[in-house]
């Protein structure tokens, strides 16, 4: 009586049609179509009724776009072309939703300026929660995947030449954004400080919002509470000193919306995954 060979598993790396691929990309189209809506509709809505309160889900929009984006190029199980393309195709659909919020309540169009500073944003976002989620990929083995394909290997010549290429563009939009603001073509503060703020938030809420999210039991409490947990933890070292220094409701109140608009949109379509059917998996799985 023979054995028989057990069927392998799908996987991204497979030269599969996108039929097949479909429910791993998914829930990044309905988040992304979710988040233009949004996005234009805010946009909108705050410069045509010239309230700057409006602006503020936008840039929680922003961050949770780079950070799912990002979990989704960097932890993903496909070839990185891939992965690159479609999540870049995705963060450009959500920055023509806000450019065209502006081009519709101005009246006339964007500066420069602006047009540049918000793509500046973007691909800013994008390099550094890459790098913060691919150093994660490389050292501990995570994969962010359906429960029943494989997870893929953690990279490949076609990979480190698609990262180069990325890179290369990256930093060549950013090289001409910073020109335009310093005028000598050096770093201006204005990228340093974008950057640090995308590290912080990936390293103290992305991180923490991914991990419980997917590796805490579902049934268990710590599981349920753990967002609520996580924004108070980041409300007491980034709000709290502002408070204790007697700051203004005008800038308590923007950074608390804020705070609650990122979980919002990160740990909701996140959550939703899970029901889903993706994992986490690390090295050891």
């Amino acid at each position: 009586m023979t054995k028989q060979k057990s069927e392998p598993k799908p996987t991204g790396d497979s030269k599969g049609s996108w039929r097949s691929e479909w429910p791993f990309w998914k829930p990044l189209m309905v988040m992304t179509s979710i988040y233009c809506i949004a996005a234009f509709l805010l946009t909108a809505a705050a410069y045509s009724v010239n309230e700057d309160w409006f602006l503020l889900p936008v840039v929680a929009i922003v961050f949770s776009q780079s950070q799912i984006t990002s979990m989704f190029a960097a932890l993903g199980p496909s070839g990185y072309w891939k992965r690159l393309a479609v999540t870049q195709g995705c963060s450009f659909l959500v920055l023509l939703s806000i450019l065209g919020g502006l081009l519709i309540t101005y009246e006339e169009s964007p500066h420069e300026a602006i047009r540049g500073g918000i793509t500046g944003v973007f691909v800013i976002g994008s390099v550094t929660t890459q790098l913060v989620y691919g150093i994660l990929r490389l050292a501990l083995g995570w994969r962010l995947h359906k429960k029943d394909t494989e997870r893929g290997p953690a990279y490949s010549l076609k990979d480190l030449f698609a990262l180069t290429m990325f890179l290369g563009i990256a930093l060549s939009i950013l090289s001409g954004w910073d020109l335009m603001q310093t005028q000598s073509g050096q770093v201006s503060p204005e990228s340093i400080a974008i950057m640090v703020t995308f590290l912080m938030g990936t390293v103290f809420y992305g991180l923490p919002t991914l991990w419980t999210t997917f590796r805490l039991p579902r049934e268990s409490e710590q599981g349920c509470f753990a967002q609520p947990i996580i924004i108070i933890f980041i409300g007491f070292f980034v709000i709290l000193p502002f408070v204790a220094m007697g700051a203004p409701s005008e800038v308590v109140g923007p950074l608390v919306i804020c705070l609650c608009s990122c979980s919002l949109f990160t740990a909701l379509p996140l959550s939703q995954m899970r029901g889903q059917g993706f994992v986490l998996s690390d090295g050891k799985e």
